[in-house]
This record gives C-alpha cells, sequence and structure tokens, in this order.
C-alpha cells in the first residue's frame, strides 16, 4: 500500500536522480547527440527502477522522521466536576463521540488517492494513444510505389539496418511516423507520398528511430511522467531525452549520406505539419513546431 512516507521517498529520490542526470547532460553538451542521449536515458531507466529499489533494498532515509510520521492525536479526558451529578455527564459524552464520528480525514491519508488520480489519467492518456496506433495501422494501406519500396530498400542499406519495417500510407496524418520494436511501423501521410524526392531522407530517419530502440524509450519516458508527475525535473528530463532522441536520429541521417540541406528543408516542413496527438506514443520527422 502506498504510504505518505514512501510518496515524500519517491519525491525527493526522483528529483535527486532527475537533478543529476540533467547536471551531467549540461556538462557533456560538448558530446554528440547520441552519447547524450545515452545519459538521459539512464537517468530515465533509473526513475523507473526507483519504485522496485525502494521496496527491495534496505531503506535510507536523510529527512526527519517527523516529515513522515503521522500525527498523533492527543486525547484529553475531561475532569468531571464532583459537584455535578453523574447523570449530567452521560449527554456531554454521547455529543463528543458524534463529533469525533464526524472528524474529518488527515492530510496524510489522502495523498495516496491524490497522488493516484493523475497517475491513472496520465497512462490511460498514453493507453489511448498506443491503442490507437495499432488500430490505425489497421485501418492503413500496404505503400506498393516503387519509388518508396526503393528509398526503403536503399536507407536500410545505408544505415546497416536488415530488419522488416512495414511501410505504410495513411489518411489519418499530417506528415510520417514511427513506431514498433519486434514489428517495426512507418506509416506516410498522402503528402510525404506525393514527396518523392524526400523519400529516402523520410525512411533514413524514421529508420533511425526504429534501429535506436527510440519507440521503447519513448514509452519509458512517458512512464515516468506518470510515476513522477508532481515532479518538474523529471518532466525536463523526459522533454530533453526527446529532444535528444530527435537530434541523435537526425545525426544517423546525416552519416549516411543524405543531403543536408535537403535535409534541413525536410525537418522544417515537417515541423509545419506535425501530429501532437500521434506522437504522445510515436516519433516523428520533427517532434513538433518549436523543435
Amino acid at each position: 500500500m502506498i504510504t505518505t512516507a514512501i510518496l515524500l521517498g519517491l519525491a525527493w529520490k526522483s528529483a535527486l536522480v532527475a537533478g543529476l542526470t540533467l547536471g551531467l547532460l549540461r556538462l557533456a553538451r560538448a558530446r554528440s547527440a547520441g552519447e547524450r542521449s545515452m545519459i538521459a536515458h539512464a537517468g530515465i531507466i533509473a526513475l523507473l527502477a526507483l519504485p522496485a529499489a525502494m521496496l527491495l533494498l534496505p531503506s535510507w532515509n536523510p529527512l526527519p522522521e517527523s516529515w513522515s510520521a503521522a500525527p498523533v492525536p492527543v486525547v484529553t479526558a475531561p475532569v468531571a466536576d464532583s459537584a455535578a451529578p453523574a447523570a449530567a455527564a452521560a449527554p456531554a459524552t454521547g455529543a463528543a463521540s458524534d463529533g469525533a464520528s464526524f472528524a474529518l480525514p488527515e492530510v496524510g491519508d489522502l495523498a495516496p488517492f491524490l497522488y493516484a488520480i493523475p497517475l491513472a489519467l496520465l497512462s490511460g492518456m498514453m493507453l489511448i494513444a498506443v491503442v490507437r496506433l495499432f488500430a490505425m495501422r489497421g485501418r492503413a494501406e500496404i505503400l506498393t510505389e516503387g519509388s518508396w519500396l526503393s528509398a526503403l530498400a536503399e536507407a536500410q542499406r545505408r544505415m546497416g539496418f536488415k530488419h522488416g519495417t512495414a511501410l505504410l500510407v495513411s489518411g489519418e496524418l499530417r506528415s510520417p511516423i514511427s513506431w514498433g520494436v519486434l514489428r517495426p511501423t512507418i506509416v506516410l501521410s498522402p503528402v510525404a507520398v506525393e514527396a518523392v524526392d524526400e523519400a529516402e531522407a523520410i525512411i533514413a530517419h524514421e529508420l533511425a528511430h526504429v534501429a535506436r530502440l527510440d519507440w521503447a524509450k519513448l514509452l519509458g519516458a512517458r512512464a515516468v511522467c506518470a510515476l513522477f508527475w508532481f515532479n518538474p525535473l523529471v518532466w525536463m528530463l523526459a522533454r530533453e531525452s526527446h529532444q535528444l532522441r530527435e537530434e541523435a536520429a537526425d545525426d544517423a541521417v546525416l552519416m549516411a549520406d543524405i543531403d543536408g540541406p535537403d535535409y534541413a528543408t525536410l525537418l522544417v516542413g515537417a515541423a509545419r505539419h506535425d501530429n501532437q496527438g500521434a506522437l504522445l506514443a510515436a516519433h516523428g520527422v520533427a517532434p513538433g513546431k518549436g523543435s
């Protein structure tokens, strides 16, 4: 059962882990996006393991015990007046017991419920986003145009990616997205299908996400935000990790000999047509207009 002491422990320990990770990212700002992404996701893995570690490992709590200990109510027995009749004391005792039965719950008793409500909402939103992705995959059409299949084969060859990848097209999207680990999927928008000249760059970017297991990293970051929704440092780390995943994918594309200026033009154009809802559970060509 979640107690106030456990929540306090999660709060300061998650702040410590997220703060240290953000500090390391600042110190490593001269390193490549791939290396900084490894640091960010190591912090996310540590945060995911934190609740289990608190339950399985010996407890260490440097905070004062008074912060987590529930207040003990002090009950003072009334002193009966020797001159008052015994019969008059009976109604007074009954009134006191009635008032005690309607006492408001302590803040410590409400803390687990206040924590669980945002956790359930954020987890539900993420679950709905994942279900929508797979439902959209079922409605999408297989892309059979030779130019795109050739671009997929060429991008796989350049990036050394040998696993099969589903290439689909869906009218529900405004720009390409990708997701999946065991069965990776790339879904294009009808507008993107018409941009044949950008086919290899688009495929290479999405393949970079697939090869780096970025979908699993994205789900981990979303789970961390749900678990530690009260910690702004965790949200900052999740946002930083998302940006680093995109930058690392861009680096992988440029290392595959994709033309740099053409690729930059593609990113700017894709940012104008991002998929805000779909990007909760998938990666796009660009994460958003402000990226």
